[in-house]
């Protein structure tokens, strides 16, 4: 049986000043397999370096994504994918006035992504 889910809204990420998540797919729809999770990103807002064991895509939707790797900064316009290989560090962040829409999606749980499979170079933890 298909199931059918509503999106819900967009809520404060605590510990992210400036960005709003919300689960797409995931744990709370019975996946654990793979994550997609929806990320609204304010002027200014920044995911600090982090890496994960397995690729992490990033859809941007809205406005452009800046994304800083060891090998240089690259800006992700809307309508446009970037793909993070495992074991890269990278910064995500929203250097426009507009706000930033993205999608992020990797083969992990999501209820422990961040817990098991993030590991922070700098900043706290997200929760």
């Amino acid at each position: 049986m298909i199931e059918v889910y509503e999106h819900g809204e967009l809520t404060p990420v605590p510990t992210r000043p400036g960005i709003q998540a919300r689960s797409l797919i995931g744990p709370k729809h019975g996946i654990r397999a793979f994550f997609l999770q929806e990320n609204r990103l304010d002027d200014g807002a920044t995911i600090p370096m982090h890496y994960h064991p397995v690729d992490e895509v990033l859809i941007v939707t809205e406005g452009e994504l800046t994304v800083e790797t060891d090998e240089g900064t690259r800006t992700v316009a809307a309508g446009n994918t970037a793909v993070i290989p495992p074991g890269t560090p990278h910064r995500l962040s929203n250097r426009n006035p507009a706000a930033c829409t993205m999608l992020a999606a990797s083969a992990w749980d999501h209820s422990t992504f961040y817990r098991e499979a993030s590991t922070y170079l700098e900043g706290a933890p997200r929760q």
